[in-house]
C-alpha cells in the first residue's frame, strides 16, 4: 500500500513551487517588456516609413502633421474608430484628413501602453508634431503654415524636410503621454514646454526602461535617453529648459547641451 504525501511534504512542495515562480517571473517579465520596446519601435519606423515620408515623396519633402481639427493620426489613416470602417479621404471643414497612407491601426500604438479606447485623431497614438513642437524639438523654421509660412497661428501645419540641417537629430514621432486626466494614454502630440497635467497636450513618456522609442525624419528609430533628447534640443535650436515624464507620470527637468 502507497503511503499518502503528508501535509508538511505537500507544503514544501508548494513553497518550491512557489520560489522557483518568484526567481523566473521577473526574468519573464524582463524579457516581456523588451520584446514590447522592440515592437514598439518597428511600429514607430513602418508607421513614419509608411506614412510621413510615403506623403513626402508625394508632396516636394513637406510632411502634412496638423490642422486645427485632428493631430498626424486623423491624416494618415483610413480607419473611422467609431464605426472601424475604412473611409475615404475627404475635407473636414476646409483640411483634408483619412489620407489613407496608413491602413493598420495596431503600428500607431505602443504595447506597453495600449489604453482603453481604439487610435482616434489625438488619443491613443505615437507623439507627433505639432506647432507647439517649433524651436522645441525641431527648429523653429522646420515646422511651417500652409497660409503663412512665417506665422505662428495658423493652420494647417506642414514639416519641411529640407530646413531640417540634421534629420538623424530631428523627431518625428516619440512615446507619449497625457496625464492631466490622471489616466495614462497615449497623446497624438508632445509639448515638452511644460508638464501636461497643466494643459491637454501630452508629454515625452520614458517608458521604456527611462527611454523613449523615437522615430527621427532620415527613417531610423530608436530608444532616446533623456541625453539623447537634450541633443535633439540642442540641434533644434533650443536654449531653455523642458520637460521629460517618467514612467511613474513624474517630470524631470533637461536642458539642452551646450
Amino acid at each position: 500500500m502507497k503511503k499518502p504525501f503528508t501535509l508538511i511534504e505537500l507544503l514544501v512542495v508548494v513553497s518550491i513551487i512557489a520560489i522557483l515562480a518568484g526567481m523566473l517571473l521577473p526574468a519573464l517579465n524582463s524579457v516581456r517588456q523588451k520584446a514590447q520596446a522592440i515592437q514598439c519601435l518597428n511600429n514607430q519606423k513602418h508607421t513614419g516609413l509608411g506614412g510621413f515620408l510615403m506623403y513626402a515623396a508625394d508632396y516636394n519633402d513637406y510632411v502634412y502633421v496638423h490642422n486645427p481639427n485632428t493631430a498626424w493620426a486623423g491624416l494618415y489613416f483610413n480607419i473611422d474608430p467609431a464605426t472601424r470602417a475604412v473611409a475615404k479621404p475627404h475635407l473636414l471643414t476646409g483640411n483634408w484628413w483619412r489620407l489613407g497612407y496608413i491602413t493598420n491601426l495596431k503600428i500607431m500604438l505602443c504595447p506597453t501602453l495600449k489604453g482603453d479606447q481604439p487610435v482616434q485623431s489625438w488619443n491613443n497614438c505615437y507623439g507627433g508634431v505639432s506647432s507647439q513642437t517649433r524651436g522645441a524639438l525641431l527648429p523653429f523654421e522646420s515646422v511651417v503654415s500652409a497660409n503663412n509660412p512665417n506665422g505662428s497661428d495658423y493652420n494647417p501645419w506642414y514639416v519641411s524636410l529640407r530646413r531640417i540641417p540634421k534629420t538623424s537629430l530631428a523627431y518625428g514621432l516619440t512615446d507619449s503621454v497625457a496625464t492631466h486626466t490622471g489616466n495614462f494614454f497615449q497623446s497624438a502630440v508632445v509639448a515638452v514646454n511644460y508638464t501636461s497635467t497643466t494643459g491637454t497636450r501630452g508629454s515625452v513618456h520614458l517608458r521604456h526602461g527611462g527611454n523613449a522609442n523615437t522615430w527621427f525624419w532620415d527613417g531610423h528609430a530608436e530608444k532616446a535617453s533623456p541625453l539623447l533628447f537634450r541633443q535633439i534640443a540642442q540641434a533644434a535650436g533650443k536654449g531653455d529648459n523642458f520637460y521629460l515624464c517618467t514612467q511613474s507620470g513624474a517630470f524631470i527637468t533637461q536642458s539642452p547641451i551646450k
